[in-house]
């Protein structure tokens, strides 16, 4: 399991994704999208789920089915 440090940068690097992405605040991408370019990026499977899941804790997006729903304390986030 990833430490906290770890997931929390993990959960920056799907924010970075989110922000490529032109997701903004009550927009949703799809979590096989995510996965993709985070690996893509040289991220593992594994990294980003707990990334994704660090973010959900925080409050930066929610899950909805497949896909991730940025919240406005997400995009606070960002800046």
């Amino acid at each position: 399991m990833a430490t906290q440090a770890t997931a929390e940068v993990h959960a920056r690097k799907v924010l970075a994704i989110l922000n490529d992405r032109n997701v903004h605040s009550g927009g949703c991408q799809m979590l096989e999208v995510i996965e993709r370019d985070f690996m893509e990026a040289g991220g593992g499977l594994s990294d980003c789920v707990d990334g994704i899941k660090y973010g959900v804790e925080k409050g930066w997006w929610n899950l909805s089915g497949v896909e991730v729903i940025l919240s406005n304390k997400g995009v606070a986030e960002l800046k």
